[in-house]
């Protein structure tokens, strides 16, 4: 019984060496956009960010384009992998809003057209001192964001 007053005591010291921790760290793999769109060079590493983030929705276009119409199609339409039964609901038409393709597609395409938007913040395009690069640089990352505003509306329609 002698043990309870140190368990105690021990705890006691716990828990005022946590209430002494600083647990509002800033996270080192994260920089805040308030933060990250010093310079002109900044501003260039996030536009070719953008044309990287064009990649993450062509892994699945295909299938959402291709195997739903007549240029393509799946010739192994008795297999039971998962992989494959979703895409031989595109081939046959059978798709729903749960494929996993779909949902896909649609959070790399808008994840991408909100990185756009980041950067045609205009607080954010006016560290780009030089007029000429301001203008190239709007423009490519206008014409990244109506690319995939241009592939939802050819998906899913004028109100997707």
């Amino acid at each position: 019984m002698k043990l309870k007053p140190y368990i105690w005591t021990i705890l006691g010291i716990f828990a005022l060496g946590l209430t002494s921790c600083d647990l509002n760290i800033a996270p080192y793999s994260y920089i805040a956009d308030e933060y990250y769109f010093e310079n002109a060079s900044q501003v260039n590493t996030a536009v070719i960010g953008c044309y990287g983030g064009m990649q993450a929705p062509l892994r699945c276009e295909w299938a959402l384009t291709e195997l739903r119409s007549d240029n393509s199609r799946m010739y192994s339409s008795s297999t039971q992998n998962d992989a494959n039964l979703l895409l031989l609901a595109f081939d046959n038409g059978t798709m729903n809003a749960a494929n996993t393709h779909i949902r896909s597609y649609w959070e790399s395409t808008y994840n991408n057209i909100n990185s756009c938007n980041t950067i045609l913040l205009p607080e954010n395009l006016a560290v780009v001192e030089e007029e000429k690069l301001r203008d190239q640089y709007e423009g490519e990352i206008l014409f990244i964001r109506a690319y995939h505003y241009f592939n939802l509306v050819r998906l899913w329609g004028r109100y997707s």
